[in-house]
């Protein structure tokens, strides 16, 4: 059975709407931009041992209720060399949550004219929500990966949509077409690179996902200086994946420690149930141990007692676990 796209996105509208998440600059861009149109035929469904794959042509009930939610959907696995034809360990690129698309071009503050240059193409909805608003010769999209990007120049062109669709590493921004007056990222960042300040005008804004191996949950926004500087807030949540140079290679637990380990023990005074999994705390810690993650495994017989792992996975250092 295939849904009305009509009244599926009219459905994700009215989901926005009541959340209070589609706003009002944006409303007619959204309208204009239906997002069946973006994903593909083939997605990829979470599952107990890694991703699935998902067939528009074989479950189309469950393709268009992904579709028509106010979800994110995995669209690439393992950098598009899945482990099995069917099967995928790593999500590596995916169709933002509708509402924090929503929310991140709010908080661009772009206005139709402006030069914006996004960082991680994707699908390409974002670029082609800028490009109904601004125009889309004002808009340049960066994909690194060469069959999403190949994949999107067609679709923004079959939409009426031909933004300029750079094949390029998006550290390095795209200088032919700087000065820009926004730079909007769709992928996590460690450290804001160099290039997208130079890139900016002064008074420009740069909109970025920023993590850390702690924590990777956090939204920056950068006003440009006269002085070739940039500052600003975080202004809230936004989970995204890294960007590839800037990957945290986590590992698994088995990678770090081993038979034989002697750990030092210490004993403590506090509750650690307040210091892990929660935004405020995790951001905190995080910008004060970047290269540390952590895993917690909560008792089988659900006692209540956990165990938490702290793991040095700096490559700057060779310390081992900690």
């Amino acid at each position: 059975m295939t849904a009305d796209p009509a009244l599926g996105s009219k459905r994700l509208e009215t989901e926005l709407e009541s959340a209070g998440a589609l706003p009002e600059a944006w409303r007619d861009a959204f309208r204009a931009t239906p997002r069946h149109l973006f994903i593909p035929d083939e997605v990829w469904s979470e599952a107990s041992d890694g991703w699935r794959r998902l067939s528009r042509l074989t479950e189309p009930d469950v393709w268009w209720e992904m579709v028509n939610r106010d979800g994110y959907i995995v669209t690439q696995v393992d950098d598009g060399r899945p482990a099995a034809p069917d099967h995928g360990e790593y999500s590596t690129s995916s169709a933002t949550q509708p509402s924090l698309v929503l929310r991140m071009l709010d908080e661009l503050n772009a206005e139709p004219g402006m030069r914006v240059l996004e960082i991680g193409t994707g699908t390409g909805y974002n670029a082609a929500l800028l490009a109904a608003r601004l125009g889309p010769e004002n808009v340049t999209t960066v994909e690194v990966d060469p069959q999403l990007a190949d994949r999107t120049r067609r679709t923004l062109a079959r939409v009426g949509r031909p933004v300029r669709v750079v094949t390029a590493d998006g550290i390095a921004g795209h200088p032919p077409h700087a000065p820009y007056d926004r730079i909007i990222a769709t992928a996590s960042v460690q450290r804001v690179p160099t290039a997208w300040i130079e890139q900016t005008r002064p008074g420009g804004i740069i909109l970025t996902p920023w993590g850390n191996a702690y924590h990777n949950d956090a939204l920056l926004r950068l006003t440009v200086h006269e002085d070739g500087t940039a500052s600003g807030p975080f202004t809230g949540r936004a989970p995204f994946m890294w960007m590839r140079d800037a990957r945290v290679l986590l590992g698994t637990l088995g990678d770090e420690v081993h038979d034989g380990d002697v750990p030092d023990v210490s004993t403590t005074d506090l509750d650690l149930r307040g210091m892990f999994g929660h935004l405020d705390v995790d951001f905190a810690i995080g910008v004060q141990v970047p290269g540390v993650s952590w895993h917690r495994f909560d008792a089988d017989d659900r006692c209540g007692a956990f165990t938490v792992w702290l793991i040095d996975v700096d490559p700057a250092t060779d310390r081992g676990p900690r």
